[in-house]
């Protein structure tokens, strides 16, 4: 519900942020940008500033937001300071090109094998087949859980017992996702609705057809891609 009340979505405010930052990079006042609690109108920010001061504030504005529909407070600055996911590419370079070990939480593949001895490691081979991260997921299903970087690779840990319930949402998340990649290389129309309707934000086969006709009419990119194969 607070993603509807919330007036614009995460896209929509981001396309009127980024505009409103090249304006102040050309000495342009920004119109129709603000909806946010922070930066748009701080002294960084302000018409006048260094090229990396509008940049931080408009940075500082996008870090403070994310993901402001599903908490109550604002977001601690320690999490601001923290860094976005350009951070996150420097520290896994790092660690995997100075063989520096690092815990971070990455996008990786649902497998994980114990680590090879240095003899397997010379030959290729391991005598340790893979096991899944979540079990209940297919293993090339991409999943998001902490890892060990080092200057082997990245190495998922191992996550505690999934409840069902919680397994069961992921399973439709992922789902969903799958009939829309599907629907983007086939042109089909029918893994689109599918893909929609069975989303669990949406989890109405109406709505999820409500969804794909509007962007068939709205975007006629989408409507060439989808336009291949007719809804039945």
């Amino acid at each position: 519900s607070r993603i509807l009340d919330a007036g614009t979505t995460r896209g929509e405010f981001l396309v009127q942020q980024q505009q409103a930052y090249y304006q102040r990079l050309s000495g342009t006042p920004p119109q129709g940008v603000g909806s946010s609690r922070h930066a748009t109108g701080t002294a960084e920010g302000a018409p006048g500033s260094s090229p990396l001061a509008i940049w931080r504030a408009a940075l500082h504005e996008r870090e403070s937001t994310y993901m402001a529909e599903s908490r109550d407070d604002e977001r601690r600055e320690e999490d601001i300071a923290g860094g976005g996911y350009q951070e996150v590419a420097l520290r896994l370079m790092t660690a995997l090109a100075m063989n520096r070990p690092e815990r971070m939480i990455l996008d990786v593949g649902n497998t994980v094998s114990a680590r090879s001895t240095p003899a397997e490691a010379t030959a290729g081979t391991t005598s340790v087949p893979e096991t899944r991260v979540i079990p209940g997921l297919p293993a090339e299903t991409v999943i998001e859980v902490p890892c060990i970087v080092d200057g082997d690779g990245v190495h998922p840990e191992r996550v505690a017992p999934v409840e069902l319930d919680r397994l069961g949402l992921m399973a439709r998340v992922r789902g969903a996702e799958r009939l829309i990649l599907e629907a983007a290389t086939s042109g089909d129309q029918d893994s689109a609705w599918r893909g929609f309707a069975t989303h669990p934000l949406v989890s109405s086969p109406d709505l999820g057809r409500r969804l794909l006709d509007g962007y068939l009419h709205r975007d006629p990119h989408i409507a060439r891609v989808l336009g291949r194969t007719a809804l039945q």
